[in-house]
């Protein structure tokens, strides 16, 4: 049963599964009628209890239904409490929007969330999301400013823009490890300590997610960083950038955007994912000290000028007519290849700590 704003127990001869509400003064009440079918609601019709929802204080909804319809309990100011059923599989758009004394919710197993779902909750400070849950959608926590905790599951897939903007007391926050996607502007407006060695920057277990990279000569990626989620560096520009070897894997599109001239791919890459360089602008040379087992489609636009290793000449085939490539015996050899053709750029961060080729590598 999908609870709408048309849920009225007398409304059988509108609709075949009516719900049963109840109010008594401070609680309001949702059931299935036993023994009845299964139907789409409505969702655009007024709600008979608009009269009293200031009055609401807590919502509880009993097994049986399976959706809360958009906007269904949107601007109930004074809901504070919140209870969930185990049956319910989705929360519509704006379901909850602006029911500003909410402070914790509870989200059952399998449940999805529609955009905006808890959009403008400004006293909500803790969220349990739905253990099976695949996407965060855009605005889905948009605005609320005491939310402090977020455990994000690892069946989500991808958090889509502005699913925690405004969220500024978020002081602990837990990522997926290998989600295909977080869109850069998913949390706008994090604190502070979200920062990474100056980088404004997220990233959980190895992936990052995105970084936001102020202009300059050679930038190079934090060591504990193993996989490129995609857009993560759309925001880069630099002369130079450089992926070190202990990076294993790069989605699609994980270079979009950038602006960069050079770029160096470390020894741990061995896949170019279709269309990874597409995008990017004004990328002139490309350095690749893997050997590649796979290379997508469209992965290397033509007119790029291409150093790599000789073992990788069968992999490049396809493209050698297109783009110059130049070929070197060993890693070693291209390493030291590198840094004599930009010796003057890389001398600013040879000696940083976190610089990740050693320089006896490089001379």
């Amino acid at each position: 049963m999908i609870l709408d704003r048309d849920m009225y127990y007398h409304q059988s001869s509108l609709m075949q599964d009516p719900v049963f509400w109840s109010f008594d003064g401070t609680t309001l009440t949702f059931e299935l009628l036993k023994n009845t079918g299964r139907g789409e609601l409505e969702s655009d019709r007024h709600r008979e209890w608009d009269a009293f929802k200031d009055r609401i204080r807590r919502v509880t909804i009993r097994d049986g239904i399976t959706e809360i319809g958009d906007e269904f309990f949107r601007g109930c100011a004074g809901l504070k409490e919140v209870h969930l059923p185990k049956t319910l599989k989705k929360i519509g758009a704006r379901a909850f929007k602006g029911c500003e004394a909410l402070k914790q919710i509870r989200l059952p197993f399998a449940c999805e969330l529609g955009p905006g779902a808890f959009q403008d909750c400004r006293n909500l400070v803790d969220v349990q999301l739905s253990k099976n849950l695949r996407s965060i959608p855009e605005t889905a926590f948009d605005g609320c400013c005491s939310l402090q905790a977020v455990v994000i599951p690892e069946s989500v897939k991808g958090i889509q823009e502005f699913a925690f903007r405004g969220c500024t007391a978020l002081t602990d926050l837990q990522l997926p490890g290998k989600a295909d996607f977080i869109h850069p502007r998913a949390f706008d407006s994090l604190p502070d300590k979200y920062k990474l060695e100056g980088i404004r920057s997220l990233k959980s277990s190895g992936t990052l997610y995105y970084a936001r990279v102020d202009p300059c000569e050679v930038f190079y990626l934090p060591g504990e960083i193993r996989r490129l989620a995609e857009f993560s560096l759309q925001k880069a520009r630099a002369e130079i950038l450089l992926i070190h070897d202990e990076v294993e894997s790069v989605r699609p599109r994980a270079f979009s955007g950038i602006a960069v001239r050079v770029l160096y791919l470390g020894s741990g890459i061995h896949v170019l994912p279709k269309e990874m360089l597409f995008h990017v602008n004004q990328l002139q040379t490309l350095y690749i000290a893997g050997r590649l087992e796979r290379v997508g489609e469209n992965s290397i636009p033509e007119g790029i000028r291409i150093i790599t290793v000789y073992e990788n000449r069968e992999a490049l085939e396809k493209i050698d007519e297109k783009n110059m490539i130049l070929f070197l015996q060993s890693v070693s050899e291209m390493r030291r290849y590198f840094y004599h053709q930009f010796e003057d750029e890389l001398k600013t961060v040879l000696q940083a700590p976190a610089f990740p080729l050693n320089p006896c590598d490089l001379v």
